[in-house]
């Protein structure tokens, strides 16, 4: 064990005629510890640290579809009907398909609310087609393509119109009161990643 010695220098200072001893080396260590503890770094009881946030949106997506069409009463030769709007909103890339319960238009009891047990259907398929492109194609039980690969939508959606034809002739009937034609179409939009 080592011993630590101090020594002092000191100093006679005379003031005014007396003199008196003044010890330097202790008031300068004083004067320094003194400085460090008032110093900005010692008195702060801030500390300074960081936080990374990250986030992923998640996959989601919105369908809106019109409400039930009545296109009136349907003309011998092409029957086209007016724009019915389909909305997508998608975070992510998304396809949209289109089905039917069915390929034609067949007969149906509002009544009832059921379609007629051996009723009567028209000759033709419901065609569609997008609005912007394409050509007519018949209906289909089964999901056919409306769009492949959409991208992500701005938060109003985007709007993909669709046009529908029926072809009547006359070897499809009018009906009774009480009865029309009807076919149920279903859309399924999907995220794709």
């Amino acid at each position: 064990m080592t011993k630590a010695s101090l020594s002092y220098e000191s100093k006679e200072v005379r003031t005014g005629g007396s003199s008196r001893r003044f010890r330097t080396r202790p008031v300068v260590v004083l004067a320094i510890c003194i400085a460090v503890l008032l110093s900005p770094d010692v008195i702060a009881d801030t500390q300074v640290g960081h936080q990374e946030i990250v986030a992923q949106v998640a996959h989601a997506i919105e369908l809106t579809v019109p409400a039930a069409y009545d296109w009136g009463v349907l003309s011998i030769g092409e029957n086209e009907s007016s724009l019915q709007d389909i909305i997508v909103r998608s975070t992510a890339p998304y396809d949209l398909f289109i089905r039917a319960d069915r390929t034609r238009l067949a007969e149906y009891d509002l009544a009832s609310g059921h379609y007629v047990s051996g009723g009567r259907e028209l000759k033709e398929s419901l065609q569609w087609k997008e609005a912007s492109m394409g050509a007519y194609r018949a209906i289909d039980t089964v999901d056919s393509p409306v769009v492949v690969g959409g991208s992500p939508t701005r938060s109003d959606g985007t709007v993909i119109s669709l046009l529908f034809r029926q072809i009547v002739d006359y070897g499809d009937q009018a009906l009774p009161d009480g009865l029309v034609y009807r076919i149920v179409l279903t859309y399924t939009a999907m995220n794709t990643v």
